[in-house]
């Protein structure tokens, strides 16, 4: 009942070319265009972004640290602190885009490592506190109030901003300025309402510099990559 089908050479052949163009095509999408793509996102969506440079450590320091995994026995992750680099999945996928010394480019395995060798000292309060809740945004803008540095963290598309700014210490008048500990504060854009928490001391003056701030990169974003509305995204 069943008929043998038997292929001539050069019918074989003809399949066995296009099954060798099919794989190579399927390789050089997989492994060359998807990467480019890729990368070429990642660093547009950072290009829409201000940021914050780190101060370069001693050379001493331009070396792999090999970083246990905490999920994968027997894996490990290759640091360098001095040129702020990590082979984990975090740090070749968006932010190895960042440029060079970006704080942006701190992973969980970078931060961990500054932390442990006591260089997370070497930086001021400020980047420690933004440091020390793991470098959440795509943006960071330093600006100054009322003579003090207070840093505003957020994502052109996202109604979430992270303030981070000085506390009112037990010494301070009422009417400031601020001298305490850094901490962060979390501020919902689009009702104005201060989330999470109470908010920061000069609210009244930081709340319109936040929405300056956020405005211009936010147009920025919308206008050259044709993003869409703003849309609250869980912190």
């Amino acid at each position: 009942m069943w008929e043998e089908v038997n292929l001539s050479p050069s019918t074989g052949n003809l399949l066995m070319d296009w099954v060798f163009v099919l794989t190579g095509l399927w390789a050089v999408i997989r492994f060359i265009l998807v990467p480019l793509w890729k990368s070429w996102k990642a660093k547009l969506s950072l290009s829409y972004c201000p940021s914050i440079i780190l101060p370069r450590f001693e050379k001493s320091f331009d070396h792999i640290r090999r970083i246990p995994s905490r999920r994968k026995n027997q894996k490990e992750h290759k640091v360098n602190l001095y040129r702020l680099t990590c082979s984990c999945h975090h740090g070749n996928s968006r932010r190895k885009y960042a440029p060079s010394q970006d704080i942006r480019r701190l992973c969980r395995h970078l931060r961990k490592e500054l932390e442990r060798s006591n260089l997370l000292l070497q930086y001021d309060e400020l980047i420690q506190i933004i440091i020390d809740h793991r470098v959440k945004d795509t943006c960071y803008k330093i600006v100054q109030i009322q003579g003090d540095d207070v840093a505003i963290g957020f994502h052109p598309r996202s109604d979430f901003v992270r303030i981070y700014a000085r506390r009112m210490a037990k010494q301070d008048p009422p009417e400031g300025p601020p001298t305490g500990h850094y901490d962060k504060f979390t501020f919902l854009l689009s009702q104005e309402i201060w989330i999470y928490g109470d908010p920061p001391p000069n609210a009244e003056i930081i709340i319109p510099t936040v929405n300056v701030v956020v405005s211009e990169h936010r147009n920025r974003y919308k206008k050259d990559s044709g993003g869409p509305e703003a849309v609250p995204i869980r912190t």
